[in-house]
């Protein structure tokens, strides 16, 4: 199944605009058991947000305020 370039540059321009990829790097030997852990999660990037999130509320965090929100 061919997608339209159209479809392609939208969602490339949609991204590029409202998305940032972080990657880390992870040990086959030393982290095997991260990545272990990790392949058996169904939704890595969720998970790993939830995670987070989870952290975050623990530690008090909130958003600062910007500009716009006043």
């Amino acid at each position: 199944m061919n997608i339209p370039e159209s479809n392609y540059k939208a969602s490339r321009k949609y991204r590029s605009s409202n998305c940032r990829q972080i990657n880390i790097e992870l040990n086959k030997s030393i982290d095997e058991d991260i990545l272990v852990w990790l392949d058996s999660q169904e939704n890595k990037s969720g998970y790993l947000k939830k995670l987070i999130r989870e952290d975050m509320a623990r530690q008090g965090f909130e958003m600062p305020r910007t500009d716009k929100e006043e």
